[in-house]
C-alpha cells in the first residue's frame, strides 16, 4: 500500500497564488483553511493514504497537474494495519496525466474531512492525528511497550537515565539554580521521547539523543516548563492559602505544628483541602504530560501541546487509571531493592510514555 506525501514545492514556472487556489479547490478547502498552509508550510504533509501503486500514481498526477510536487511513499505495515477499517472505495480518474488543474478541481477524489491532511513527523512517518480513545487495558499494553524498547538497548538505556538522574540531581542541590529544574525537565524528556522514536522506527539511538532537546525546538520545550512551573505556583498558592484560612490567620499557625496537632475546630476539613488540590493538580499533569512529545516530535507550540495533551489524557481517562495503578505498584517494587529497580522502571516509564503517545496521537496503531 502507498501513500501521497507533499512538502509545499511548485513545479517549475508555477504561481504560488495559483497553484494556492487549484488545491484548495481540488481538496476542497476555504482558501484561508489551516490545513491549506500546513500543505505549503514546507513541512511533509500526508493527503492520502490506502492506495494501491496504480491509484497512488494517477492521484500523484491531478496534484501535479494542479501545480503541486508530489511524493508517492509506501505505507509501513503498522500503519497498513492501523488504516484497514477505513474505508470508502476510490474511483480512479480518467486520463489524469492530461487533466487541467481546472479539470482536476471539477472531478475530485479527495473529498475527505479535514483532518486526513496530516502533518508528518518525518517524510511519510508519523502524521499527528485528533487524540484517540483507546480501551482501559491500553494502560497496560503502554508498560509492555516501554519494555520493548528498554530489552532493545537496556544498557544504553540504564546509562542515559544514570546520566540524566545526576544532572538533575547536581542542579537541585545548587540555590536558585534548582527552580530552573522544572524548565529543563520537558527538554530531557523530550530527547527520551526521540530515543524511542528512533527505536520504533528500528533505529538505534545515542546518549547524545538524550540532549536532542537543546537542539531542537528547545524554545517549545522550555515554554512547556515554564507553563508548568507557574501552574504549580498557582496550585502551591491556593493550598497556601487554604491552610492560611484553616488556621484562622497567622497568630495560629502554629497549631497545625507536628507537636501540637490539627485542631478539630477547623473551617475546612482536610479531605476537601486534599480534594481541591487533586482537582488542580490532575489537569495540570494531564497538560504537561504529553507535551514534551508533541513538541519535540510534532514541532506544536508550548500551547497547542499543553492542549492537546491534557485533551488525550481526558479522553483517555480509564487507561491512565489503570496505567497509574499498575504504575504505582511497580515503584512501590523498584523502590525496595536499595531503589536499584528504578534503574529498569526510569527507563520503561520513558518509554510507556512513548507508548501512549503513539497509540493517542498518531496513526501507528500496533505495537512495534
Amino acid at each position: 500500500m502507498f501513500k501521497l506525501v507533499v512538502k509545499g514545492e511548485l513545479l517549475a514556472g508555477r504561481d504560488v497564488e495559483a497553484v494556492r487556489t487549484n488545491i484548495a479547490e481540488l481538496f476542497h478547502l476555504a482558501p484561508e483553511a489551516e490545513q491549506l498552509d500546513k500543505i505549503f508550510s514546507g513541512r511533509p504533509i500526508v493527503v492520502k493514504k490506502g492506495l494501491d501503486q496504480a491509484q497512488a500514481e494517477q492521484y500523484k498526477a491531478m496534484i501535479q497537474a494542479a501545480g503541486l510536487g508530489c511524493e508517492v511513499v509506501a505505507e509501513q505495515a503498522a500503519e497498513i494495519a492501523a488504516a484497514a477499517p477505513e474505508a470508502e472505495p476510490v474511483s480512479t480518474p480518467a486520463q489524469p496525466a492530461q487533466a487541467e488543474a481546472a479539470g482536476a478541481a471539477e472531478y475530485n477524489p479527495y473529498r475527505q474531512p479535514e483532518a486526513d491532511l496530516e502533518v508528518a513527523c518525518e517524510p511519510g512517518e508519523f502524521a499527528l492525528v485528533e487524540p484517540q480513545k483507546l480501551s482501559a487495558g491500553a494502560g497496560w499494553g503502554w508498560f509492555k511497550e516501554g519494555y520493548f524498547y528498554f530489552k532493545q538497548s537496556a544498557g544504553l538505556w540504564v546509562g542515559a537515565i544514570v546520566v540524566f538522574w545526576v544532572i538533575v540531581m547536581v542542579l537541585s542541590l545548587i540555590p536558585l539554580v534548582s527552580i530552573l529544574v522544572n524548565l529543563i525537565m520537558p527538554v530531557f524528556v523530550g530527547g527520551f521521547m526521540l530515543a524511542c522514536y528512533k527505536q520504533f522506527q528500528g533505529e538505534g539511538f545515542s546518549l547524545g539523543d538524550v540532549f536532542a532537546g537543546f537542539k531542537t525546538n528547545l524554545g517549545g520545550l522550555l515554554a512547556v516548563g515554564g507553563l508548568y512551573l507557574l501552574g504549580m505556583i498557582v496550585v502551591i498558592a491556593v493550598f497556601m492559602g487554604l491552610m492560611f484560612a484553616q488556621v484562622g490567620g497567622p497568630g495560629n499557625i502554629a497549631a497545625i505544628a507536628p507537636e501540637s496537632g490539627i485542631p478539630v475546630s477547623m473551617p475546612l476539613p482536610m479531605a476537601l483541602i486534599f480534594l481541591v488540590m487533586l482537582a488542580l493538580m490532575i489537569p495540570l499533569m494531564a497538560a504537561y504530560w504529553f507535551a514534551p512529545a508533541l513538541v519535540m516530535l510534532n514541532e506544536l507550540s508550548a500551547v497547542q501541546a499543553m492542549r492537546l495533551s491534557l485533551k488525550g489524557c481526558l479522553r483517555n481517562w480509564l487507561a491512565f487509571l489503570l496505567y497509574g495503578l499498575i504504575g504505582l505498584v511497580f515503584a512501590i517494587v523498584a523502590t525496595i531493592p536499595l531503589a536499584l529497580g528504578w534503574l529498569v522502571l526510569g527507563p520503561v516509564m520513558m518509554g510507556s510514555m512513548f507508548a501512549a503517545y503513539r497509540q493517542i496521537y498518531t496513526d501507528t496503531q500496533l505495537e512495534p
